[in-house]
């Protein structure tokens, strides 16, 4: 799984699973019965958030230093080199 998928699904769904985990351990429930009463709204909106919270920390943190030169993805000596900054 790619970085940026995980990135984004991860804290997007991770509220909702926390809470399925929860009524089925600590409410003795299973799903079929309660999965009709799931609060779906704030379970979103909570995922929505830690999802913002996950992508613009990791912008903030995985910037290049100011004046960094891109170098396009390219083949060298027969080899892929991905992109970077110099």
């Amino acid at each position: 799984m790619s970085r940026a998928l995980l990135m984004t699904l991860l804290p997007l769904l991770l509220p909702l699973a926390i809470y399925f985990a929860w009524r089925v351990v600590y409410g003795n429930e299973r799903l079929p019965e309660w999965a009709q009463n799931v609060p779906w709204i704030s379970l979103g909106i909570i995922g929505l958030v830690l999802t913002a919270l996950t992508l613009g920390t990791w912008s903030l943190m995985n910037g290049a230093p100011p004046g960094s030169e891109y170098v396009s993805p390219h083949y060298e000596d027969g080899r892929f080199v991905p992109g970077h900054f110099k």
